[in-house]
């Protein structure tokens, strides 16, 4: 619990410890009566705090951990969703949904353990398409064609539909 050195007491673990200080006679004095310290040794606080993310499935983020004191090992925990993975603080989305992951400091025997929870919101990813025509004027028999792409190009093929296939 605690080491004493020349009356230098120096917590070493959490408890509770008495200290003895004492005095054993010698050839010229009596032996003094022994006085006791009560000493308690509390575990240093700690702290961690971090903000909700939200990214497009398959992106990845680095989570952004504020720890009291500076420097603290965190330990990230994702829930079991499946939603996301978690390694190092980064984390990145597997799936469409919302995944809880807990940030974790302490519980070494120096700091007291203490942790929060963020909120991971993981969506689609954004498409976009463009045309090189927004509108066509055409003669019965006639045809242009228009060029379409779609941003990101990996996405997928875009289809034409008419709205009135007896005209187009």
């Amino acid at each position: 619990i605690a080491i004493v050195e020349n009356g230098k007491i120096k917590g070493i673990n959490e408890g509770k410890a008495n200290i003895t200080v004492s005095f054993a006679e010698n050839e010229m004095y009596f032996a003094a009566k022994n006085k006791t310290i009560e000493v308690t040794v509390t575990l240093n606080d700690a702290s961690v705090a971090a903000e909700d993310i939200t990214l497009d499935i398959g992106a990845n983020a680095t989570i952004a951990a504020t720890t009291t004191p500076e420097g603290l090992k965190v330990d990230y925990t994702p829930d079991n969703s499946g939603v996301v993975t978690v390694e190092d603080g980064v984390v990145t989305g597997v799936k469409v949904g919302t995944a809880k992951v807990t940030l974790t400091v302490g519980g070494d025997g120096v700091y007291a353990e203490n942790s929060t929870t963020i909120t991971v919101t993981v969506k689609k990813i954004d498409t976009n398409i463009t045309v090189d025509e927004e509108s066509l004027d055409l003669r019965v028999g006639d045809d242009s064609s228009v060029t379409a792409t779609l941003t990101p190009a990996d996405a997928g093929n875009v289809t034409f539909t008419s709205s009135n296939p007896s005209v187009v």
